[in-house]
């Protein structure tokens, strides 16, 4: 027997020793911990990742090259052509015998017998370049090269107005995981409350100075608040998920907020006049809005010029080789093409519609103008109602304790009942609430602001 025979049991053996080695050598996976997420950076991970951005810069691409196939028609038509063949003819050196008397009518002196066919390869060759430059098309070539480049600002203008969308999503909801963390805060700092008032309880029922009722009811209140408590934690993780959908993460990624923001926020000294014409300047509304009527007055002064005749400059030159019983060798032409045509008023309707179309854009503006005001106004009051709303909610939340730390000490001397600390109790957690709010509410406000004026506040 060969002793390099492998058996099956060899085989499996090397089989088993190959894995072990696939294994051993496989890296070890660490535990990836969670991402650290800024607001700028969550901002920045949007712009690379949103799809509708990413179709908008494509868009402005497609516009570039409308712009170049613009500027191409303004260039003179050049056209080549070029046939080259090889045929199998014959050259006559003889006659047929019914065409030999007519030969010798016309050529007595010939011999028609000596006469042969003789089989014959010959090339023929036909090279040709033609050219058309039109003159009167040159004018509305150029305004049209000129509104395609326009095109290209309303590609960018629409990427701005998308940007500033996102930046705005991409803030709410960053904050709104910070609020649903404050709801989640407030709901176990209400449990540990609540775990506390329940042992005073306990030991006064003990003692027989309260009542069983008074023992049930704040054990009501202690399911409720578990209730919020996985109503609230459901809330943080569905914000979280929001965020990442948002911004483009994959839902399992980790993540760790890092953004502090401060409470109270710093003061807002900017004025309204002020918010309002940076947003008169920024904004790409009031951009697309002059774009349009630029492109609408250059199509006017395109289609006028629709009246005037067509005139091009033509010319050519072919080159010929084998075929000169047909072409000479060398032949050339140069001319003028001179065309007008009658549309029965196509042309006057056409410039009727362009200047609607201009006329349009011109109210559009106006209205733009007003609303983009209107915006401002409206944020810049909201974001200053919420500011105010903050120092508000800081003295009920000093307040809302100072009541629920009186009412625990006067239901300990037995001079309150248990309903008065619970109601105490409630009423610190919506003060916690309201503050909350209005903390992150102002948050989203400025938020808001920022995107009406079109960029950062200063």
């Amino acid at each position: 027997m060969n002793r390099h025979h492998v058996t099956p049991r060899r085989l499996l053996f090397l089989l088993f020793l190959l894995h072990s080695a696939v294994v051993w050598a496989a890296p070890v996976p660490r535990n990836v911990g969670p991402q650290n997420l800024s607001l700028a950076r969550a901002i920045q991970i949007a712009m690379a990742h949103n799809p509708d951005i990413l179709a908008q810069r494509a868009r402005i691409t497609q516009a570039i090259a409308r712009a170049k196939q613009a500027r191409s028609s303004m260039m003179p038509s050049i056209s080549v052509l070029g046939v080259g063949q090889v045929e199998n003819t014959y050259k006559l050196d003889t006659l047929p015998p019914e065409m030999k008397d007519t030969l010798q009518t016309f050529f007595p002196d010939l011999d028609p017998n000596s006469l042969k066919m003789q089989v014959l390869k010959r090339w023929n060759l036909l090279l040709g370049v033609s050219v058309i430059q039109p003159l009167t098309s040159l004018y509305p070539l150029y305004k049209l090269l000129k509104i395609r480049r326009l095109d290209q600002n309303v590609a960018k203008d629409n990427l701005a107005m998308l940007r500033r969308k996102i930046r705005k999503e991409t803030i709410g909801a960053y904050l709104q995981v910070y609020q649903a963390r404050a709801y989640l805060k407030i709901a176990i700092q209400a449990k540990k409350l609540i775990q506390a008032h329940l042992r005073r309880v306990k030991i006064l029922v003990r003692e027989e100075a309260a009542r069983k009722a008074e023992l049930l009811q704040v054990q009501v209140k202690q399911a409720e608040i578990e209730h919020a408590i996985i109503r609230a934690q459901s809330g943080n993780e569905l914000a979280e998920s929001l965020l990442k959908y948002t911004i483009g993460l994959p839902l399992e990624t980790k993540i760790r907020l890092t953004e502090r923001f401060a409470d109270p926020p710093p003061p807002f000294h900017t004025s309204l006049a002020t918010c309002t014409a940076l947003a008169m300047k920024r904004r790409a509304e009031i951009h697309l809005i002059r774009t349009r009527m630029n492109q609408a007055r250059l199509g006017r002064q395109a289609a006028l010029f629709q009246y005037v005749p067509t005139m091009a400059l033509i010319g050519g030159y072919q080159f010929s080789k084998g075929l000169e019983t047909m072409f000479p060798m060398h032949r050339w032409f140069a001319g003028a093409l001179f065309t007008w045509s009658w549309e029965w008023g196509k042309k006057k309707y056409r410039i009727d519609e362009i200047e609607a179309q201009e006329a349009q854009a011109q109210h559009l503006y106006a209205k733009v103008r007003l609303g983009i005001q209107l915006q401002v106004k409206r944020y810049f009051l909201a974001m200053r109602a919420s500011y105010q709303a903050i120092a508000i909610g800081r003295t009920a939340m000093a307040q809302a304790a100072e009541r629920l730390r009186m009412e625990e000490i006067r239901y300990k001397d037995q001079a309150a009942t248990s309903t008065d600390v619970l109601t105490a109790q409630t009423a610190m957690e919506k003060a916690n609430a309201d503050h909350a709010n209005a903390l992150y509410g102002y948050y989203q406000a400025r938020a808001a602001l920022e995107e009406a004026v079109g960029g950062t506040l200063p």
